[in-house]
């Protein structure tokens, strides 16, 4: 993915919170959504995987103070809530049809 120092491809080794923070920093800033949406993912995937680490080498997990301060960054937020709402809106176009066939059914 880029030039993406965490590759979201590979599911079996261990990331660095560290690098997660830099890089989804780095692309968010550059305004490059689909790359700092995709590292946050991967990051919460590793997460569930006990594959995330610090840079002193200790497994974190969600109770982690750095996971949570990760999580609770403004940019974190803003990311999840553009997810939400792309994933809201998509459903929305996907099923615009079946709207509009059972309101022409309630008008008969």
């Amino acid at each position: 993915m880029l030039d993406c120092k965490v590759d979201v491809l590979n599911k079996s080794d261990p990331i660095l919170i560290e690098d997660v923070l830099k890089e989804f920093n780095r692309f968010y800033y550059k305004d490059m959504h689909h790359v700092y949406n995709k590292l946050l993912m991967h990051f919460l995937d590793m997460l569930k995987r006990n594959l995330v680490k610090s840079s002193e080498g200790s497994v974190l997990d969600e109770g982690s103070p750095a996971v949570q301060e990760l999580m609770g960054l403004e940019e974190v937020k803003f990311c999840q809530i553009d997810q939400g709402l792309f994933e809201y809106l998509y459903d929305v176009i996907c099923h615009i049809d079946d709207q509009d066939e059972e309101s022409k059914k309630d008008d008969e």
